[in-house]
């Protein structure tokens, strides 16, 4: 039986003056997925998020979430019941958090009192605080927290732990993986901390100029990509980079770092290699050989990605 989608893009442009933000993105996700969205500055992963929401009119293809077509005005108004885009940026600034809350509860009809009363008691919120005097972190709470009360089917998270401190990124991805695991709710969370991702995340989907390069259960591609140092007697051949299989390659003289996609051994047969390691990638390392650039490594080495450039 075929697990339904919670999103599915065909074609999906966004088109701005001089950049096409969007291009061609064909998207999916299964429901109930924590899905990783991965790609470097710029790859398009909020504008995707930002139109599947209903933020962004897109310039040409089709979305469906949770079943329903984004680009008809309806429709999108069922989406943003049903769906939660958490932005701590949305937060109203002159509310304390206890007012905030208030409004919300007012503001949507399945409003879960008793998730709203756990979820103060686990991340700890300042009832009587502004919302201008928290801080990031406790603002992402926040925005988190009405989040899982408004009992939504899908949860949208753009950067959930950038600039957080570890106890408060750990309180976060925790709130998330319970989210997931008790409810069902299907989770695209688009980050650069690898690291965080590799341990929540169950699905992948790589983004890099506006297009999907990669995508699929995130075990199932980690099972076939591996990381192969291999050596040639006097000098890696001209072919390496371009062989069947052969995702990246680090050559040096007679030595090479790769990752392979598939059978390592099928991939370097026929090019006189000597494997003297192979063992399987880590998403860093499949992260980079698929979209990393040189000048670009250091966007993903603060995230846990060092070991891929060694």
């Amino acid at each position: 039986m075929t697990t339904p989608l919670a999103i599915e893009t065909q074609a999906l442009t966004k088109q701005y003056p001089g950049v096409r933000a969007i291009d061609g993105l064909d998207l999916a996700v299964p429901t109930g997925a924590i899905c990783a969205l991965i790609g470097r500055n710029g790859a398009g992963k909020t504008t995707a998020m930002r139109t599947l929401f209903g933020m962004i009119r897109p310039t040409s293809g089709r979305a469906t979430v949770l079943g329903l077509p984004v680009e008809d005005r309806h429709a999108a108004v069922a989406i943003r019941r049903r769906a939660a885009f958490v932005d701590p940026a949305a937060l109203y600034p002159w509310m304390t958090v206890r007012e905030l809350l208030r409004l919300a509860r007012t503001c949507n009809a399945d409003w879960d009192r008793a998730r709203e009363a756990a979820g103060l008691a686990v991340l700890d919120l300042p009832l009587a605080r502004r919302v201008s005097a928290l801080s990031r972190g406790m603002r992402v709470k926040l925005a988190l927290l009405i989040a899982l009360a408004r009992n939504a089917e899908l949860f949208l998270f753009d950067e959930p732990t950038e600039g957080l401190d570890p106890v408060v990124r750990r309180q976060v991805l925790h709130a998330l993986v319970a989210a997931n695991a008790t409810r069902g709710a299907t989770l695209l969370v688009s980050s650069h901390q690898l690291a965080e991702l590799e341990e929540i995340a169950n699905w992948l989907c790589l983004m890099d100029r506006g297009r999907l390069v990669l995508a699929g259960d995130m075990d199932d591609i980690r099972a076939t990509h591996h990381r192969v140092d291999a050596a040639w007697p006097a000098q890696c051949p001209a072919t390496l980079a371009a062989a069947s299989g052969v995702v990246s390659a680090r050559i040096n003289g007679a030595f090479a770092t790769l990752i392979v996609a598939g059978d390592a051994h099928m991939a370097l047969s026929g090019l006189g290699a000597t494997i003297q390691d192979i063992r399987p990638a880590t998403l860093a390392e499949i992260v980079l050989a698929h979209v990393g650039r040189e000048h670009d490594e250091a966007e993903w080495v603060s995230t846990g990605a060092a070991d891929a450039l060694a």
